[in-house]
C-alpha cells in the first residue's frame, strides 16, 4: 500500500509540516486584527496541518503512487526513435 512507503511518508511529513508553518505565519500576521493570542494561532495552525494529514491519506488512494500528490500519474514516456541509418 502506498502508505507504507517511505517516500510517502516523507512527502506527506513534509506537506503537513509546511502547511503547519504557513498557517502559523499566517495567523501570527492578522493575530492583533483577530485578537487571537500566540496559543491560539498555534492551535488553528494544527488544525491546518491535521487537515493536510488527512487530505495526503486521501491522495494516496487517488493520485501518484508513493507521493501525497492528488495528480494522476504522469503519462509514460515513449522512448524516441533512433535517426534512420545511412
Amino acid at each position: 500500500m502506498a502508505r507504507e512507503q517511505p517516500s510517502f511518508l516523507l512527502d506527506m511529513a513534509e506537506r503537513v509540516i509546511w502547511t503547519f508553518v504557513q498557517a502559523f505565519a499566517a495567523t501570527l500576521v492578522l493575530s492583533s486584527q483577530l485578537d487571537m493570542s500566540t496559543l491560539k494561532a498555534a492551535g488553528l495552525a494544527g488544525v491546518a496541518a491535521v487537515l493536510a494529514v488527512i487530505k495526503a491519506l486521501a491522495a494516496s488512494q487517488i493520485g501518484q503512487k508513493g507521493t501525497a500528490a492528488t495528480l494522476p500519474d504522469p503519462a509514460p514516456t515513449v522512448p524516441a526513435e533512433p535517426p534512420p541509418a545511412g
